[in-house]
């Protein structure tokens, strides 16, 4: 298979971007056509540091959902991790995952049978990831945004829901 790319205005500068980050040619071109012309701004896209990113306490309710992640931790509440199945949710359930495990407090890990129970927090995959897993505690990764609904359902059962989701949200935010 062959991409076909269109090509950079500068191709000096295509050359020298290649040559300087050590990338391939094709590479420093899609760097170019995405903003990343300067030598500088292409390094640090390439080579991030943790420093470099904003306060995660600037996201709504952080700060609370910290608190009971900790607080589930400590008191070795159940924790259950409820993912999508693509790849940006089945790499974050492994980031979390090890974050937890780090803590000392190894979470279970759920994914909805997608033929069967669909995607997200569906009403099929909710229900038996909580008769399966019984947590005390539910992580949301990759989805719930747009499941107030089942969040709802969730929290009326006494367990408490967190979610971790880049998703936009099309109505309001759950609660």
């Amino acid at each position: 298979m062959r991409w076909i790319l269109p090509q950079p205005t500068d191709p000096i500068l295509l050359g020298r971007m290649a040559t300087e980050l050590r990338v391939p040619d094709f590479l420093a071109g899609l760097l170019v056509r995405r903003g990343l012309g300067e030598l500088a701004s292409a390094s640090a896209f390439l080579t991030p540091r943790l420093g470099d990113l904003a306060d995660p306490f600037l996201l709504p309710d952080m700060g609370a959902a910290v608190d009971r992640i900790l607080g589930a931790v400590d008191a070795r509440q159940r924790i259950v991790l409820y993912g999508d199945y693509d790849v940006d949710g089945v790499t974050s359930l492994a980031l979390i995952h090890t974050l937890l495990a780090a803590l000392g407090s190894p979470p279970e890990t759920f994914l909805p049978g997608r033929m069967e129970e669909g995607y997200g927090l569906s009403p099929e995959g909710v229900e038996r990831c909580l008769r399966e897993c019984c947590p005390d505690l539910l992580i949301a990764v990759d989805c719930g945004t747009s499941a107030a609904g089942e969040i709802a359902r969730i929290r009326a059962r006494g367990i408490s829901v967190i979610v971790l989701d880049h998703h936009e949200c099309k109505e309001s935010l759950p609660e």
